[in-house]
């Protein structure tokens, strides 16, 4: 699974940290305390989705009037109080991560969440020395699902994408590593594997540690 790869790309939220159910959790709070009734359909349909396609979701089911502004305002309060409760490591990170460093394949993240949040985030969680570089919302004229967060790593660490494997757990995350043309290993997360999602993927793991299991253990 390692073969021809020099380094692995990785999404921040849902993938190293576990932070999807708290952005779930401050988006339907967000929206209640403005009066309004989000589904978990509708916060599942922008996980991964840039700022933009968010707003235009948003508006799109509640109206042309939703304050949006007023309601990332909200959803940011929210989700920076439940940071500072919790912020836990994804199961079976630190140990892929290891292996990566040890084997020497260059680590990058590229997540959607903007500086100096993503970083800082990273720090608190005891990741961020493990990555060569780190790929924010600001680094980019566009994110994900276009291709530029996950070009931008390949560039910063000097390899070629293709030599890339990206590991997501949203569709657009999938749909952003594959356009950069990366191997895209999908651990998911609050999302499936649509067919055709699955389609874009080199594989479907159930968890990290699985993908450490098959491409190291099984190695030896």
């Amino acid at each position: 699974m390692l073969n021809d790869i020099d380094a692995a790309v990785f999404d921040m939220d849902g993938v190293l940290i576990d932070t999807e159910p708290l952005y779930q959790r401050a988006e339907i709070a967000a929206a209640a305390e403005l009066g309004f009734e989000m589904s978990v359909a509708l916060s599942e349909r922008m996980i991964g989705a840039p700022h933009d396609v968010g707003r235009a979701l948003l508006t799109d089911a509640f109206g042309a009037n939703f304050p949006v502004d007023e309601f990332n305002r909200l959803c940011h309060a929210e989700v920076e109080a439940a940071f500072r409760e919790t912020l836990p490591v994804k199961p079976g990170v630190i140990d892929l991560l290891e292996a990566l460093k040890a084997s020497g394949f260059g680590r990058a993240v590229a997540t959607s969440t903007a500086s100096p949040a993503a970083p800082d985030r990273l720090r608190a969680v005891g990741l961020f020395d493990y990555f060569d570089t780190v790929v924010t919302r600001n680094d980019v004229s566009r994110g994900k699902p276009h291709p530029d967060p996950f070009l931008t790593a390949a560039a910063r660490l000097g390899v070629e994408p293709g030599r890339c494997l990206a590991f997501e757990d949203s569709h657009n995350g999938v749909r952003s590593a594959h356009a950069a043309g990366m191997r895209v290993i999908m651990v998911p997360d609050l999302l499936p594997a649509t067919p055709e999602i699955r389609a874009m993927c080199h594989a479907v793991m159930d968890s990290l540690t699985a993908f450490r299991l098959a491409a190291f253990e099984a190695a030896e």
